[in-house]
């Protein structure tokens, strides 16, 4: 389109942006760099900008009619904003994007080389960067250099970007990094240097990394790839809506193609509505409407059993045995209103009072 700046081009620029907008919103910040390069570069395709605009329609057309049925859904960020603009400016400079370049380790945060020589390395790359961006500017390479300049600060408007633990909203930098590191690539030698030291650091890093995964954290529960016995059970119960763990609630929910509607709770407090356990609502909820669907309804509570007894949705530690504590008052609520518990493999259900004789019958014998 810069280079020739026809209606046909224009507008295939316009369609592919629709068809980026509809894959996936991470991606604006790297069309709004695109696009006020491309301005830079060459004003005169804004004269067919209408065509374009025409076309980013059509493109994000599925986007836009899901959008319009589910109350513009996927432009509302379901994570609390507890921090600043600036904040999220400051942990894209440090730590995620070293940690992108492989200068940090995700979720350890720690450092490939000690201290002074980092402060060096990043030194010596910004100012490999600046002088890659000046000598590039009147070339089309430049894109480059804008995407990754502005990249942060369109980014960082996102509420979601406050995590620190690893670069999760930066993969889709990754290829503009990766494109500007393989300008130093320029001969054999210097190719075979890139490729040795990203294999350096590459091993380094993995290594890090699963060391703290293996050693560090506990492991969230894991739900059995065969979810049948639980459906069935559910089926039994005549529940279709019901309160689940994350690690379960979607899965659970596409399985059975939202015939079964699990809204994904954190199980900390409980109110009864005419006997019935309603449970506080989630603050970082994917999808609200299924929380509503669930509170709507007769429901019912599936817990993994071993976050019950152990808290083995944290850490080791006391924070585990607060979590532990706090679900067994939790069911504890539950039971003592007359809830049935029925145990399926690594689940506990809870299926509020009320079943008819026979179903409680076999139930309780299954238990």
């Amino acid at each position: 389109m810069v280079e020739r700046p026809t209606r046909a081009r224009v507008g295939a620029f316009g369609f592919v942006v629709g068809l980026a907008l509809w894959q996936s919103a991470q991606l604006v910040p790297v069309i709004v760099a695109v696009i006020a390069w491309a301005v830079w570069r060459e004003r005169s395709w804004l004269r067919h900008v209408w065509i374009a605009v025409m076309l980013v329609l059509l493109g994000a057309l599925p986007s836009i009619l899901w959008n319009v049925r589910n109350d513009w859904g996927s432009l509302v960020s379901t994570i609390e904003d507890t921090t600043t603009y600036w904040h999220r400016l400051r942990i894209f400079v440090s730590p995620l994007l070293p940690m992108m370049l492989g200068l940090r380790t995700p979720f350890t945060q720690e450092r490939l080389l000690p201290a002074a020589p980092t402060v060096l390395l990043y030194a010596g790359l910004a100012g490999l960067f600046l002088w890659g961006a000046f000598r590039a500017r009147h070339r089309d390479v430049s894109v480059l250099y804008a995407v990754a300049a502005m990249f942060p600060f369109v980014y960082a408007i996102a509420p979601a970007t406050l995590f620190s633990q690893e670069p999760r909203y930066l993969i889709v930098l990754s290829p503009v990094l990766v494109l500007l590191v393989a300008q130093l690539a320029s001969a054999y030698w210097r190719a075979a240097v890139a490729v040795a030291t990203a294999l350096a650091i590459s091993i380094v890093t993995l290594q890090r990394m699963e060391t703290y995964v293996r050693t560090a954290p506990a492991q969230p529960p894991v739900a059995p790839r065969d979810l049948g016995p639980l459906i069935s059970t559910l089926d039994r119960l005549g529940l279709d809506r019901v309160y689940a763990d994350f690690w379960l609630a979607y899965r659970l929910t596409f399985d059975t193609d939202e015939r079964i509607v699990a809204a994904q709770n954190k199980f900390t407090r409980l109110t009864f509505v005419d006997g019935q356990a309603v449970a506080s609502r989630h603050p970082f909820i994917r999808y609200p409407q299924y929380e509503r669907d669930v509170e709507a309804a007769r429901h019912g509570f599936v817990l993994f059993g071993e976050s019950i007894t152990s808290g083995a949705d944290r850490k080791p530690g006391p924070e585990a045995n607060a979590r532990r504590d706090q679900l067994q008052q939790f069911v504890g609520q539950l039971e003592r209103h007359d809830y049935l518990r029925v145990v399926v493999g690594p689940f506990v259900v809870y299926a509020p009072p009320g079943l008819p004789a026979s179903p409680l019958r076999a139930l309780r014998l299954r238990s």
